[in-house]
Parts: C-alpha cells; structure tokens; sequence
C-alpha cells in the first residue's frame, strides 16, 4: 500500500527525469486494488447473465418474478448491511471492553492475593 508521505517524500525527493517512473510507480498501486474489484464485478455480470438465461427459458413471467424478487432482496440485505455496519464497531468496541475487564479483574484478584498471602 502506498502511504501519502511515502508520496510526498518520493515527489520531493525525485529529480527532473525521474516523474516517469513516479508515474509507474503510481499505475501499478492503482492497477493492485482496481483488478480485484474489476474482476468482482465482471464475476457478478456473469452470474446474472447466467441467472437471466437459464430463467429466460421458463418464460416472460419467471424473469418477472426474479426481477421482482431481486428488488426486494436488495433493499433487505442493504438495510441488513446498514444496520452491520452500525453494531460492528460496537461489538469490537464491547469485546474490547470485555477482554480489558477480564485484565483488570484478573490484576485486581492478583494484587488482593498478593496482599493476603
């Protein structure tokens, strides 16, 4: 990954001739995180493409239903996607929490052992 002072550092540092390879340089990180989401999305347009054909062959009514059935899958897993996105930070943040007092617990019991014994 490329971090923005290792940007900055680089343009700076870079003599006159040396813009093309800055250029390359930044070509190919892009190039690493776009290939995968290309690749995603050509994967999903064939898996649909795939769906409609095979569910063309029932019939006008049955690419109907799944278009239909489609829409209201979508709006369901965006709401349920919404709603992950909100409590995954919360659980991490209440699983943290959770570990710290099981430490601080722990040292509390220690320290009151070490003190009676």
């Amino acid at each position: 990954m490329t971090s923005s002072d290792n940007i900055e550092r680089a343009s700076i540092a870079a003599p006159a001739g040396a813009a093309g390879r800055h250029l390359a340089v930044e070509l190919t990180e892009t190039l690493k995180l776009a290939v995968p989401m290309a690749l995603t999305q050509l994967g999903q347009i064939a898996m649909m493409t795939t769906d409609l054909a095979l569910i063309g062959r029932l019939g006008d009514e049955a690419v109907a239903a799944a278009a239909l059935a489609h829409t209201v899958f979508f709006v369901s897993f965006t709401f349920g996607m919404g709603l992950m996105s909100a409590v995954a930070p919360l659980a991490a943040q209440a699983f943290g929490m959770l570990q710290g007092l099981q430490h601080f617990f722990a040292q509390m019991l220690r320290s009151i052992l070490g003190e009676v014994a």
